[in-house]
């Protein structure tokens, strides 16, 4: 009897030291498969964070590219349009300084017309005048005595005085209207003429702020574009990686 409990208590001495030994096999089993699950997910999260660090330098890169060519794009149409602007204000300033200069030589002449004309009808009227005073002369002398002939030769002079003072007047008020009627005209000339270099001058701005709109909505687009194209390309490379 006491050799068959020894026997049993050695068995079950054996049996325990099986069971914890398995046991302990399986925990270490259990711990190295742990520790090699989470080496792999932090290399994998390594890898990723790499690669969207990566992906995201990638993406600035080319946007930082496009920015710079919008931006480059937009400071060319501003020159442009600014040129077209001080170009057509400078034609503008050109063509009104002409039509000033036509204008003031216009008045120039009329003025130099009826001044010249005005000398030359003072001096015809002076010498008829003189003419008529020697005249009279003469034949006061001549009808000395005659009181009849000395009131016909006296009326004689008063008529030809009357009418060399009639044209005289005549002719200055004439004159004086058709060299108001040439600077008017000359100034009607050089306000349409300025009125139309002007219109020009303000249809070539509308054209280049026209085109300056244009041109930078088309780069706006581009540039939107350029940015897409950025975003697809690196997410594609992240995509294939």
């Amino acid at each position: 009897m006491n050799y068959g409990s020894s026997q049993l208590q050695g068995k079950s001495r054996i049996g325990l030291k099986t069971t914890v030994g398995i046991t302990m096999f399986v925990l270490l089993c259990s711990f190295v498969t742990h520790l090699d699950y989470a080496a792999a997910q932090q290399a994998n999260s390594t890898t990723t964070s790499n690669s969207t660090a990566t992906s995201n330098s990638q993406t600035n890169s080319c946007t930082s590219a496009a920015k710079q060519s919008y931006q480059t794009a937009l400071q060319s149409a501003k020159t442009t349009r600014d040129s077209a602007i001080q170009q057509a204000k400078q034609t503008d300033q050109t063509a009104e300084q002409q039509a000033k200069t036509t204008y003031q030589q216009a008045a120039q002449a009329a003025e130099t017309t009826y001044k010249n004309g005005q000398q030359a009808n003072l001096t015809a009227t002076k010498n008829t005048v003189s003419a008529a005073q020697a005249t009279l002369k003469t034949a006061l002398q001549t009808d000395k005595g005659n009181p009849s002939k000395i009131a016909a030769d006296r009326t004689q002079y008063a008529n030809t005085v009357g009418t060399a003072y009639s044209q005289y007047y005549t002719s200055l008020y004439q004159a004086a209207s058709e060299r108001a009627h040439s600077i008017w005209s000359a100034a009607a000339a050089r306000d349409s003429s300025i009125e139309s270099i002007r219109e020009t001058m303000w249809s070539s701005d509308g054209q280049a702020w026209g085109a300056y709109y244009q041109t930078i909505y088309g780069d706006q687009s581009t540039y939107y574009n350029a940015v897409a194209a950025c975003n697809t390309k690196t997410g594609s490379t992240s995509n294939s990686g």
